[in-house]
């Protein structure tokens, strides 16, 4: 890593790096830049998506649904 932004990153808080990931990440979601996936495959998530929305209940958390994986 560029030791400039590991300088930067030494002075930032927990809270500050935080943000700062979720700034990025805003950015690569919002980029123009074309994504691997299908019109179908972005189709589905986009269904998927809205599922969880009006039915927030029903997701798994990532450790519930691991257990039920390591039963089988």
């Amino acid at each position: 890593m560029n030791t400039v932004i590991e300088q930067a990153l030494s002075n930032m808080t927990i809270e500050e790096k935080i943000i700062l990931v979720e700034d990025i990440w805003d950015t690569i979601a919002a980029s123009k830049e074309t994504s691997n996936l299908t019109d179908v495959q972005i189709k589905d998530l986009e269904q998927r998506e809205e599922h969880y929305k009006q039915n927030p209940g029903t997701a798994l958390s990532w450790d519930s649904y691991r257990s039920e994986l390591e039963k089988e």
